[in-house]
């Protein structure tokens, strides 16, 4: 089959981790081509096999590179002012939703980010295809879809969530689409995983639990309510470091509750890593504090180098942990046992790395389900 994936920019994250890891696989099999509408960057990540198709300046503009040096920073900041006082950017998107990239026809044609409305236009209305999939990465009861997104979700043959939970749900909330909707499991390469791991050694103190948090440090992930939590097990006299790989938005106000909290000892930042495999298999524990999550694969990464998880209550994440870890209520109360039950328990922490022991994913049944949609 000839398979089109458009999406947006690859400022990595888990969304352009999956499409890494799909492509991989599919490209074994099948004729892949990518449109990245923000095509300066990315495209040396993906399997050498893949074709790209060139896309346009304005897409550009309105998909930027999240890293930049700081006068970059400098000119964008004034530049997003401009865009923003004017009000050009609305009339940037209307111009856009109107340009056609390519001419080609596909067997599939996927939008693979839902919830851009730019990216979901180019698959609708502008690219020829057999068949259009849109992929939904969200948990589509915490976030807004806008009328015109849902609108165009209806040209699409199928609407795929990244869980059976995120499916259901959003059957729930948009009955009328109910038909259209289905789920895959985002992949996750156990290999590459256990491989890299293996490149470098973490030595972490042995004398204290070591929690491992792998996540943007953005509102949904819950990071700020977590800190006072880490603060009271601290004063309480519990050993712990707990070790947050990521970077983002948040990482000021963290770093400040830190400081000013003398939890320099028991809280360890190590920003974006290019490899964060050796720091989790030589962790204890995988937590992940999240407000909503629609398919963590960092807790599947996790697992895969048998560190339990404990995690709050999202969408999937049951489905996701099963009996391999704790799901705890998404408050911060079940937060605080939670963790309070596992210090005080060196056994618990043992009994779910044995059970983890035959743990694996089942990649063949992922690709199998995509070849039959």
């Amino acid at each position: 089959m000839k398979i089109l994936f458009v999406h947006k920019s690859m400022n990595m994250g888990g969304i352009e981790k999956s499409l890494l890891n799909l492509t991989e696989e599919l490209v074994k099999d099948h004729n892949i081509k990518i449109l990245l509408l923000n095509d300066t960057f990315g495209k040396e990540l993906f399997n050498e096999k893949i074709e790209f198709i060139k896309s346009k300046k304005i897409f550009r503009l309105l998909n930027p590179k999240k890293n930049y040096t700081k006068s970059q920073k400098s000119f964008l900041g004034f530049a997003k002012q401009f865009l923003t006082i004017f009000k050009l950017r609305p009339l940037l998107e209307q111009t856009a939703a109107k340009i056609k990239v390519c001419d080609e026809s596909f067997s599939i044609a996927i939008a693979f980010h839902g919830q851009d409305y730019i990216t979901c236009n180019q698959v609708a209305n502008k690219i020829n295809a057999d068949k259009k999939f849109v992929f939904l990465h969200c948990d589509a009861s915490q976030v807004k879809l806008s009328k015109k997104l849902l609108k165009l979700y209806n040209k699409f043959d199928k609407i795929i969530c990244v869980s059976k939970s995120c499916a259901e749900d959003f059957k729930e909330l948009f009955s009328n689409l109910s038909d259209k909707v289905d789920y895959l499991y985002n992949l996750c390469d156990e290999n590459e995983v256990i491989q890299k791991a293996r490149e470098k050694d973490i030595a972490y103190s042995s004398d204290c639990l070591n929690i491992i948090s792998v996540s943007r440090l953005s509102e949904e992930k819950g990071y700020l309510r977590s800190l006072p939590i880490f603060k009271k097990l601290k004063d309480e006299g519990y050993k712990f470091v707990w070790h947050i790989i990521g970077d983002g938005g948040q990482r000021e106000e963290i770093e400040n509750y830190i400081k000013n909290n003398n939890m320099e000892e028991y809280i360890k930042l190590y920003g974006n890593q290019v490899n964060p495999y050796p720091y989790v298999k030589s962790s204890d524990l995988f937590y992940l504090g999240s407000f909503h999550e629609s398919f963590g694969i960092s807790m599947i990464e996790a697992l895969l180098l048998k560190i339990p998880v404990i995690t709050t209550n999202t969408i999937s994440s049951k489905e996701i942990i099963q009996d391999n870890g704790i799901v705890c209520e998404n408050n911060e109360k079940d937060i605080e046992e939670t963790l309070r039950k596992v210090l005080s328990d060196n056994k618990l922490i043992k009994q779910y790395k044995d059970k983890l022991q035959n743990y694996s994913f089942d990649k063949k049944s992922i690709i199998n389900k995509f070849n039959s949609l």
